[in-house]
C-alpha cells in the first residue's frame, strides 16, 4: 500500500509538471516572436538615422561643385585664385579630399595640388576605364557620382562631377567642362558617426550594386562574418543608390536568453509539481520527522564530544597567537576602545624605544611627530568609525628624538554586539625605503655633477614662471649658456680637471644670479638660466654682464689657472610668445648666433627677423620634398636576446639619402619636421614601411618583432588610433604584437594624460609601447606609474659609459630594479662590447641593441648578419654564462 501510494503521488506530480511545461512553452515562443520584431524595428531605425546622416554628409560635399560651377559661369568659364577659392569651399562644405576643374573634359587646375600631379592634363572623357560617369553627367545635364574606387595614393574615395554648360551662339548653353570634387569614404564616413553602431553592439556593411559587374561591392563594414539576416536601407546618392545593411553582433535571438526563458518554464512546472507532491506527500513526512528527531538525538551526543575536542584546539590556537605577538618582527599595539595602550609586544619597543612598562596605560598621541595634520588624524578616525578600518603612512617620533616613517593598520575588534572593544594597530619601520626613494626623486631631478637642476627640473620651474609672468604682467628671460674653450680644457688636463672647472663654475655662475632665478646643467657645458621677474626688457643685461663676468674670470684647480668665457642666447617671454620647449629652442639658436659672433658675448633673439626661421622653412620645404621624390629609407637595427642568442626584433630607423648630402641620419633632419604636419605624414610613412618589410620577414619565416619610434605631434593627434588602425588594415597578414611604438620621455610628459589615452587607445589595437631614451633626465616614478608602457629602454649615454662611471652604472642598476618593481621588460641600447653585455647579465638586463651588436642596416643584409652574430665567439660565450634560472625569455 505504501508503495502504491508513493507511485500514485508522483504520478499526480508528473502530470502538472508536463501540463505546466507545454503552457508555458506557448507563452516563451509568443514572447520570442515580439522580442524579434521590436529588435529589428530598433535596427531600422538605427540604420534609417546612420544612412541619413551619411546622405546629408556626402550631399553637402558634393554641393561645392555647384558652387564652384557658379563661380566658372559667373567669370564666363574664368576662376580667379581658383586655390584661394577652394579651400574656402572645402572649409565651407567639408568632407572634401580636393576640387578640380575640367575645361572640355580635360582636369586643367586641382586643389589641393600635392599628392595629385598625375590627374593633372587627364581627359575625363576619353578614359575608356572611368568616363562611364562623366558622359551620363554630360548626357543628363546633373551630377553623377563615381565610385567608390581605390585612389592610387591609397584609400577608397567617390568623385562627383558636375556638366557646366555657359551661354553660346545664339544663346544656347554650349558645355564648358566639368567641376569636380573627390570625397574619401573614411572622413565620410567618420563624419557622420558611422562607427557608432559598432559602439552599440552593431555591425554593418555600407555597399553598392557595381554599375559594371553587377556585383556586391562593399564600401565600409565592421570586421567578421558575413551578415546572415540584416535590416536594410536604401541611401540615395546621384544617378545611383547605397544600401546599409545592419545586424546585432550576437544575432537577433540571445541564446542566453533563450536559455534562461527555457529555464523559467522549466523550473515554473518543477516548482508546481513539486507543490503537488509537497501536500500529497505531508503524512509521509511526519513519519520521517520521528525518525529523524531520534537520529538527531544521537548526533546531539557526538556533537558534544567534538566541541570538547574543539575547545581543546582553540586553547591551543591561542597559545600559538600568544606567540605570534610576542616574536612577530611587525610592531604590535593593542588599545581599548579610549585609545589607551594595554599591550605591546618586543617589536614595538625595538623600533619606538620605549619599553613596555613606559607605554602601558598612554594614548599612541605619545608618538606623534608633528607632521601630519590635525586634519589628517581626524580623518584617520572617521575611517575608523565607519569601516573598523584605516591603513596608510605616518611619520612618528622614536623615544631619543629621531623621526621615523612607518606603514601602519589599525584594525577594530568588535564583539558579537557589533561594538568596539578594541584596536589593534600593525606597523613596520619604511624609514630606509623613504630616504631610498628621496635619494631617486634627487637624481631625477637634479644633476649629478653640479648639483643644478636637471631638465625634468627646469621644465617645471619653467612652466611655472611663464604662468606666474602672465599673471603679473611682467617678463622673463631664458638663457642658453654654452662655454667657450673647454673641449681644450677636457682635452689638455682630463676629464677630471674638466668636471671640477664645471662645477666651481656651476657655482660662481649661480651666485650672480638673484633670488627666485634659476641655473640648470642641461649636458656637457652647456646650462639655461631663467631671469624671472623681469620689470622692463632691458632689466636682464645686469645680469648677463655679471654671468660673462663669473665665467671669463680664472679658476685655480690642482694648481692650475684656468680660464674659458660663455656664449649666451637670449629670449625673452612673453615677447616670443611660444611654448616652453621653443622658448629653450629659441635660446639655444640664439647662443649659436653668439658663438658665431665672437664668442664670450650674449644674442638676444629676434623673433621676427632671426636667420634661423628662414633656415628652418628652407629645411621642412626640402624634407617635404624628399618624401614627395621617395629620397627617404629605412635602416634596422638588431635586439637580441644575450641568453637565448637568439635575434628578437628590430629598430627601424629613418634615413634620408639625399642627392647632394648622401646618406644624412635623423639628427639632421627629424628636429626641423617636429613642430611641422610633415612629422606626422613621415611618421606614417615609416610606419607603413616597417609593416611591409615585417610582413615579407614574416612571409619568409623570421619571427621577428619591429619597433617604431612615435613623435610627440603624431601621439598627441586627435585621429591617431584611427590613422595606426587603418595603417594595419592595409597589412592584415601582420600580426599587431609583433609591432612596438616607441616614444621618448619627452613626448609623453608634454600632456601626460592625454598620452596616456592615446596609449590605451592603441593597445587595444594589439601594439606594444616602450618608453625611449628612459632615464635622460625626464624620469619619474609618478609618470611612469601613469604611462601604460610594457618596455623601458635604457639610454645608450648611461649603457656605454657604464664600464667607467659608478653613476651610470648606479641608474642602470636602478632602471632595471624599476622595471622589474613595475612589471616592465626593459632593453639596454647602447651596448659597445661584449663587456657592456657581461655588465647587463650581472644586473639582470638580457635584452640589448648597440654598434656592439650591430649598426643600423638595410633589411637585405638582416640575415647574412645573423649568421655573423650567430658564429662569433666573444658573445657566444657570454650566452653560456647564463644561470638555468634565467632561462625563461623577458
Amino acid at each position: 500500500m505504501k508503495r502504491n501510494g508513493n507511485l500514485h503521488v508522483w504520478l499526480l506530480a508528473a502530470l502538472v509538471f508536463c501540463a505546466t511545461l507545454v503552457v508555458g512553452g506557448l507563452l516563451r515562443g509568443q514572447v520570442e516572436k515580439n522580442h524579434l520584431l521590436e529588435s529589428r524595428s530598433v535596427a531600422k531605425n538605427l540604420a534609417h538615422a546612420s544612412a541619413h546622416a551619411i546622405e546629408e554628409r556626402l550631399g553637402r560635399s558634393l554641393s561645392a561643385t555647384y558652387a564652384l560651377a557658379a563661380v566658372v559661369a559667373q567669370g564666363n568659364g574664368r576662376v580667379d585664385d581658383f586655390d584661394a577659392l577652394c579651400r574656402q569651399l572645402i572649409l565651407t562644405f567639408g568632407g572634401i579630399s580636393n576640387l578640380q576643374l575640367a575645361p572640355g573634359g580635360v582636369v586643367a587646375a586641382i586643389s589641393p595640388l600635392a599628392g595629385n600631379e598625375k590627374a593633372m592634363g587627364h581627359n575625363l572623357l576619353e578614359d575608356n576605364a572611368r568616363n562611364k560617369e562623366a558622359r551620363l553627367a554630360l548626357a543628363t545635364h546633373k551630377l553623377t557620382l563615381a565610385g567608390p574606387f581605390e585612389l592610387v595614393q591609397g584609400g577608397l574615395a567617390v568623385v562627383g562631377r558636375l556638366p557646366v554648360y555657359l551661354p553660346g551662339k545664339a544663346g544656347a548653353p554650349s558645355f564648358w567642362g566639368f567641376t569636380t570634387a573627390l570625397v574619401l569614404i573614411p572622413d565620410l564616413l567618420q563624419s557622420s558617426q558611422l562607427n557608432r553602431l559598432g559602439e552599440q553592439g552593431y555591425r554593418y556593411q555600407l555597399w553598392r550594386i557595381h554599375p559594371d559587374t553587377r556585383q556586391r561591392q562593399i564600401i565600409a563594414g565592421l570586421p567578421g562574418p558575413a551578415l546572415e539576416a540584416p535590416v536594410d536601407t536604401t541611401l540615395e546618392v546621384p544617378i545611383g543608390s547605397w544600401t546599409l545593411s545592419v545586424e546585432p553582433v550576437q544575432g537577433w535571438s540571445s541564446p542566453a536568453d533563450s536559455a534562461w526563458s527555457l529555464l523559467a518554464c522549466v523550473s515554473m512546472a518543477a516548482l508546481l509539481a513539486l507543490l503537488t507532491h509537497t501536500l500529497l506527500m505531508q503524512p509521509v513526512r511526519l513519519r520521517r520527522q520521528v525518525a529523524l528527531r531520534t537520529q538527531e538525538l544521537e548526533q546531539a551526543n557526538a556533537q558534544l564530544a567534538g566541541e570538547i575536542e574543539e575547545r581543546r584546539k582553540a586553547e591551543e590556537s591561542q597559545r600559538l597567537a600568544a606567540n605570534v605577538f610576542t616574536f612577530a618582527r611587525e610592531a604590535i599595539s593593542i588599545t581599548d576602545a579610549q585609545g589607551t595602550i594595554i599591550d605591546v609586544n618586543a617589536a614595538f619597543s625595538r623600533i619606538t624605544g620605549y619599553e613596555r612598562a613606559e607605554v602601558l596605560g598612554k594614548n599612541p598621541r605619545m608618538l606623534q611627530s608633528g607632521r601630519q595634520s590635525r586634519a589628517y588624524y581626524q580623518a584617520m578616525w572617521r575611517s575608523l568609525t565607519d569601516s573598523g578600518y584605516w591603513a596608510g603612512e605616518i611619520w612618528n617620533r622614536r623615544k631619543n628624538g629621531e623621526v621615523f616613517a612607518e606603514l601602519l593598520t589599525i584594525s577594530a575588534v568588535k564583539n558579537a554586539e557589533g561594538v568596539t572593544q578594541n584596536y589593534v594597530a600593525l606597523f613596520t619601520d619604511i624609514t630606509p625605503m623613504k630616504e631610498q626613494q628621496k635619494q631617486l626623486e634627487h637624481i631625477a631631478h637634479y644633476d649629478a655633477l653640479t648639483d643644478l637642476p636637471n631638465r625634468t627640473l627646469l621644465a617645471d620651474r619653467l612652466q611655472q614662471a611663464m604662468a606666474q609672468t602672465q599673471r603679473r604682467g611682467q617678463s622673463l628671460a631664458v638663457a642658453y649658456l654654452d662655454l667657450d674653450g673647454f673641449k681644450t680644457v677636457n682635452d689638455t688636463h682630463g676629464h677630471a680637471v674638466g668636471d671640477e672647472l664645471l662645477v666651481a663654475l656651476a657655482a660662481r655662475l649661480m651666485a650672480t644670479l638673484r633670488e627666485g632665478d634659476t641655473l640648470s646643467r642641461i649636458g656637457g657645458d652647456e646650462f639655461v638660466a631663467i631671469l624671472v621677474d623681469l620689470e622692463s626688457v632691458s632689466a636682464h643685461e645686469t645680469v648677463l654682464l655679471r654671468l660673462l663676468e663669473a665665467a671669463s674670470t680664472p679658476v685655480k684647480i690642482k694648481g692650475l689657472s684656468l680660464q674659458v668665457s660663455v656664449s649666451i642666447g637670449l629670449t625673452l617671454y612673453p615677447q616670443d610668445n611660444v611654448s616652453a620647449d621653443q622658448l629653450m629652442r629659441h635660446a639655444d639658436q640664439a647662443m649659436y648666433i653668439a658663438k658665431q659672433g665672437g664668442k664670450n658675448r650674449y644674442h638676444l633673439f629676434d623673433v621676427i627677423q632671426d636667420s634661423a626661421v628662414k633656415t628652418h622653412r628652407e629645411q621642412l620645404a626640402q624634407i617635404r620634398a624628399a618624401l614627395h621624390k621617395g629620397e627617404f629609407v629605412l635602416y634596422y637595427q638588431p635586439k637580441v636576446d644575450l641568453q637565448l642568442g637568439r635575434l628578437v626584433g628590430v629598430e627601424a630607423l629613418i634615413r634620408w639619402q639625399s642627392p647632394q648630402a648622401g646618406l644624412q641620419l635623423p639628427g639632421a633632419f627629424l628636429p626641423a619636421i617636429e613642430n611641422d604636419i610633415t612629422a606626422i605624414d613621415l611618421g606614417e610613412w615609416v610606419i607603413a614601411q616597417a609593416l611591409h618589410q615585417l610582413s615579407e620577414w614574416h612571409a619568409a619565416g623570421l619571427q621577428i618583432s619591429v619597433s617604431v619610434n612615435i613623435g610627440a605631434r603624431q601621439l598627441q593627434q586627435a585621429n591617431f588610433k584611427h590613422r595606426l588602425a587603418r595603417l594595419m588594415h592595409l597589412h592584415l597578414k601582420v600580426d599587431p604584437t609583433y609591432v612596438e611604438l616607441e616614444i621618448l620621455e619627452t613626448s609623453a610628459l608634454e600632456d601626460i594624460e592625454q598620452a596616456s589615452q592615446a596609449i590605451r587607445d592603441c593597445r587595444a589595437l594589439g601594439v606594444r609601447f616602450a618608453l625611449d631614451d628612459f632615464g635622460t633626465g625626464y624620469s619619474s616614478l609618478t609618470y611612469l606609474k601613469h604611462l601604460p608602457v610594457e618596455v623601458l629602454k635604457i639610454d645608450s649615454s648611461f649603457v656605454s659609459d657604464m664600464l667607467d662611471d659608478p653613476d651610470d652604472l648606479s641608474i642602470v642598476r636602478g632602471v632595471v630594479s624599476l622595471a622589474e618593481a613595475f612589471g616592465r621588460e626593459v632593453i639596454a641600447e647602447g651596448v659597445e662590447s661584449v663587456a657592456h653585455g657581461q655588465a647587463l647579465r650581472q644586473l639582470g638586463c638580457r635584452m640589448a641593441q648597440g654598434f656592439g651588436i650591430a649598426r643600423p642596416m638595410p633589411a637585405a643584409e638582416l640575415l647574412a648578419w645573423q649568421l655573423r652574430w650567430d658564429a662569433d665567439p666573444g658573445w657566444r660565450a657570454l650566452r653560456q654564462e647564463w644561470p638555468v634560472s634565467q632561462a625563461a625569455p623577458l
